[in-house]
């Protein structure tokens, strides 16, 4: 069933990476739920299916899944041109990638640190690259980056995550400027302690430590992915047209600061 509210986003050709859970699977079901059409994306073939099926139940007029590793070279233009041939050009891109390897500056070596920007920073490039041309054409555009609240402020252990989430900001701001007057925004949510997977691949897996994480949040509980969601949706609809160049913490608090 179609959201109701002041936002809607009818007809517009979405995709959405690393979308067979999380945030990034949040974000498709919502942007389907505010009318888009919507491309999925994940390495997983069965999870993305299982995606496009509650995408679909969200109200989304058409759903494509592809099973695809973002981080795979060529993989962006690929899969762009195909969404495009389904559903056609890429008017909103939520680009969500997965988290990089955790560990402390000691702990990575170089094959750490190439897999590091291989996931988080080459597909931030990479798929930009890829829809701009078309939004340029369109004279619209909505870029929308799921980064985290590394990009706001480091967390011990995360040294990756730390240096990297920073450089897609800058990436953010220089695109922001550069493509304004083209009538597209590109924008960032910076997701605090979420309830994903990756809170358990982080070590959060018992509830003493999941409760330790939301004691140290003002708002005293971790984050919904759908919470996230809406700040993407948010971002990514028609009457967001003079944001860009933001990056929106979505922490419950955590990096407040004037």
């Amino acid at each position: 069933m179609a959201a109701d509210g002041p936002f809607r986003i009818p007809g517009r050709v979405a995709l959405v990476t690393a979308a067979s859970e999380g945030i990034g699977r949040a974000s498709a079901e919502l942007l389907a739920a505010l009318g888009a059409r919507v491309a999925i994306v994940s390495r997983d073939a069965a999870r993305i299916e299982a995606a496009a099926e509650a995408v679909r139940s969200a109200g989304a007029p058409e759903v494509v899944a592809l099973a695809a590793d973002i981080t795979g070279a060529g993989a962006a233009p690929r899969l762009v041109g195909e969404v495009a041939a389904r559903l056609g050009p890429v008017e909103i891109l939520v680009a969500n990638v997965g988290g990089p390897p955790p560990g402390t500056f000691d702990d990575l070596d170089d094959d750490g640190w190439r897999r590091a920007v291989d996931a988080v920073l080459t597909p931030a490039i990479a798929f930009s690259r890829a829809v701009l041309p078309a939004m340029r054409r369109a004279g619209f555009g909505r870029i929308v980056h799921v980064l985290s609240v590394t990009c706001r402020q480091p967390v011990d252990g995360l040294v990756a995550s730390n240096a990297l989430r920073p450089a897609v900001a800058g990436l953010i701001a220089d695109l922001a400027r550069a493509e304004a007057a083209h009538g597209i925004t590109v924008n960032g949510v910076c997701p605090g302690y979420t309830r994903t997977r990756r809170l358990e691949e982080l070590g959060a897996r018992s509830p003493e430590r999941l409760e330790a994480l939301a004691a140290a949040v003002p708002a005293r509980r971790l984050a919904e992915p759908r919470e996230i969601a809406a700040a993407v949706a948010a971002l990514a609809c028609d009457e967001a047209s003079y944001v860009t160049g933001a990056i929106v913490p979505v922490d419950g608090g955590l990096t407040a600061r004037p």
